[in-house]
Parts: structure tokens; sequence; C-alpha cells
């Protein structure tokens, strides 16, 4: 038992020692999205980047490493992930959906978030009552979604189990996707739960979700690089004490870009 535990020692402190030896960078790729990283007064900011500014500062202070972190802004979601897939050093924050499939190509920070995905469209489209109502109700319409996202793969299954016919138009962000449904009600998305809570309640767009396609236990994290030992880092930071989902300034985070309505739904405990 206790050369194990040398061992286990001796093989941490070698991880340890790889980072604060040679990752003295951590690029960071990111979509600017409110409410994850959006641009505010020439300063970038968001409930993901302010989670990585406590993870930098508890680095300094409990581990005395003096990471600097280089943000770079992507212009899709398939983007920024593969980044992080193909680099040696850096972190993809782009509310990503933790599977299983993706845990094979990246290291994953524990989640930070839940949530889930919801089918949306105009106030005007019928609510659907089930699946098998799909083909009736959307013919004709066409489906909006980011390629690489979870949301993606769901449409896919959809497609394939109950609407054949689905149409389907790639869009690179989130913004992109906001201004076509604004501009014709033939649109209908699959999006997360908060960006649905962003334009419903903030951006006061006329729009509702399908309750009946809603797909829930999703949850969000921060995808590393491979092997890089940062995930083991993050995730020592995220849960020492008593969790830092349970310390007011991941609270503090939440209310300063969610409102009450969505809050208590999505924060992790």
């Amino acid at each position: 038992m206790r050369s194990s535990i040398i061992l286990l020692a001796f093989l941490f402190s070698g991880v340890f020692s790889a980072i604060s030896q040679e990752n003295k960078e951590l690029t960071v790729h990111y979509l600017k999205e409110y409410p994850y990283a959006f641009e505010e007064s020439n300063k970038l900011k968001g409930i993901e980047i302010d989670i990585l500014n406590h993870f930098q500062k508890w680095l300094k202070d409990q581990k005395n490493m003096d990471i600097s972190f280089t943000y770079v802004e992507e212009k899709s979601f398939d983007e920024a992930y593969k980044a992080t897939v193909s680099e040696k050093s850096s972190v993809t924050a782009a509310s990503i959906t933790i599977t299983k499939d993706r845990k094979e190509e990246v290291d994953f920070s524990k989640p930070y978030l839940k949530n889930a995905s919801v089918l949306i469209t105009g106030m005007s489209v019928h609510s659907l009552r089930s699946y098998n109502e799909l083909p009736e109700v959307f013919n004709g319409m066409v489906a909006l979604v980011r390629k690489g996202t979870t949301h993606e793969e769901e449409l896919k299954e959809i497609k394939a189990m109950y609407f054949p016919d689905m149409i389907v138009k790639y869009v690179e962000t989130v913004d992109e996707m906001e201004e076509m449904l604004k501009s014709d009600s033939k649109y209908y998305a699959m999006i997360d739960l908060i960006t649905f809570w962003r334009w419903k309640v903030r951006d006061e767009m006329p729009i509702k979700m399908h309750n009946v396609m809603t797909e829930r236990n999703e949850k969000f994290g921060f995808a590393f690089s491979k092997g890089s030992g940062m995930a083991e880092l993050f995730n020592e930071f995220f849960l020492s004490g008593f969790k830092f989902t349970s310390t007011e300034e991941y609270i503090s985070i939440l209310d300063a870009y969610l409102g009450p309505e969505i809050r208590e739904s999505v924060r992790m405990k």
C-alpha cells in the first residue's frame, strides 16, 4: 500500500512538474455568445470567462503557477472544439455538452452548468403534442443548427426516426440563428435552454419552446487538450472545500448574467 501511494504521488508530481515547466500559457478558444463569453466596454466577460479567471487566480494563490490565458475568438463551435482536440495546451469555452464520445478526444472539467436542449419556433406554429406530428406541423419549414454540436446529433436522430423530409440549414453562431428566426417564420431551431431564455426574456423575441421535444440531463464543461494535465488541476480547484458551485463567487457569477427565471434550473449544486 505504501509503495502504491508513493508511486501515485510521484506520477502526480511528474504531471504537475510538466505543467509548471512547459505550459506557461494556456490558449482559450471561445465563442462570443451571451451569457458565456462576450465583450462589454472592451472587456471580455461572461460565465465561462469569470470562472476561468477564478481558476487562474487559484493557480497563482494555491499552486504558485503564473499561467497566462490567451483568448482566441473562434467563428464556429466546430472550429473552437477541434482546436483543442488538435492542440497540446488549450481549452475550449463554448458551452460544450459533456458526452461519452467527446471524452475520447478531450479531457473534460467537472460540469459548471446544467442545461437542456429545446426546440423553438415562432409563436404562430402549432404546439407539438408528439414527435409523430413533426412531418405535418413542420412541413416546408427549415431547421437551423450549428455543426458539430449535440443539437446536430439530436436533429439527425429525429430526422431518421420521425421526419425523413426534414430540411436543415447550418449556421455558424447563435447570433446568426437569432437573426434568421426573426426574419422568417419558416425557421425553427434546436438550442440550449439558456439561449432560449436569453432570446425570450432578455431580447423579447416572440418565440416558444415545444416541451415534448425537450432533452434534459445535459451538463456543460470546459474541454482541455487530452493529457495536458490542466483538467486535473481545474477539477482540483473546482472540487476543493465545499466545491466552487457552493461558493458566493459562483452564485455571484450566475446572478450577474442570468435572471431568476432560469438561474436555479441551470445551477450546479
